[in-house]
């Protein structure tokens, strides 16, 4: 198992879907497309995910297809960090969104969610064959993930975990991942990137079995101003902007972040998500302010 912590680094879509109700139950919690078989393309691994996201995550989306489209947008982001890998060149592709198992992968306490118990019960479902159409599973979670570090009476934990994975599990049963995000933020993607990594791609599940269930061209930045990314990651304080309107951070695809509360002014630092302008005329991408070519 293998861990990542803070410090560490609608073409498809034919049917309209309304805002789940008060539980935020789906009537189609698992949304899957019917395999396809593909020519060998030996040059190029399309790794097929699964995405699971949990209660709390999904309801801050107002349909099914908007969550659909963060994700697929949320991998198209994950992806970038393997674009200058080759033989195989690794592209990401959504295949599957599962909504309704929340009681099954995450036990919330007072501390927040165990992120290693959470890894188990993604495993437990992958076993029962719940991931069979995907090469890895992640889960979403808005929650605070903690790992017990000792585990004495209380047990000692650590507060500022961000994902885990099982290593070289691609197309095993341990090919699940727990990632925590904002919905809206991006913030999950380097995490996702970082796991995938943990994961390995083995030659032996290099066939695509699927179609993907949702495409799009979009990177995470490119539709938000600065502010607006502020005010997403720190939703709840709608004074939230960037420090400065033009500030050197911003060349280094880093943002800080200020905002008013108790009559106090609190900052916080940011990396800019993929896409986002960082000045006039560039963007993001992969930490370097440039003028990028995102097509």
């Amino acid at each position: 198992v293998s861990g990542r912590t803070e410090d560490g680094i609608l073409d498809m879509l034919s049917n309209s879907y309304d805002r789940p109700n008060a539980d935020c139950n789906e009537t189609k919690p698992s949304t899957e497309t019917p395999k396809k078989k593909r020519k060998d393309r030996p040059d190029k691994f399309i790794v097929e995910v699964c995405m699971v996201t949990t209660i709390e995550f999904t309801c801050s989306f107002n349909t099914t297809s908007d969550l659909i489209e963060y994700l697929a947008i949320f991998l198209n982001a994950a992806a970038l960090p393997f674009h200058d890998m080759t033989r195989p060149k690794i592209r990401l592709q959504l295949n599957e969104v599962v909504t309704n198992v929340t009681d099954q992968v995450i036990n919330k306490t007072e501390d927040g969610v165990d992120i290693h118990k959470a890894l188990y019960s993604m495993k437990a479902l992958s076993e029962k064959g719940a991931f069979n159409r995907c090469d890895v599973a992640f889960l979403l979670s808005s929650e605070d993930m903690y790992r017990v570090i000792n585990q004495t009476i209380p047990p000692i934990i650590e507060k500022r975990t961000m994902g885990v994975a099982y290593l070289a599990g691609v197309c095993k049963e341990y090919k699940v991942s727990v990632v925590e995000d904002k919905p809206h933020t991006y913030e999950g993607v380097l995490t996702c990137a970082h796991e995938l990594a943990h994961l390995t791609l083995p030659r032996s599940c290099v066939e695509v079995s699927a179609a993907p269930l949702y495409t799009t061209a979009a990177y995470p930045g490119q539709n938000m101003t600065r502010r607006e990314f502020c005010q997403l990651m720190h939703k709840g304080n709608f004074t939230a902007k960037p420090f400065q309107k033009h500030s050197k951070r911003h060349k280094n695809c880093q943002i800080k972040c200020c905002w008013k509360e108790d009559d106090l002014v609190w900052c916080q630092e940011h990396n800019m998500p993929e896409g986002l302008k960082c000045a006039p005329g560039k963007t993001c991408r992969r930490g370097v302010c440039a003028r990028h070519s995102w097509e």
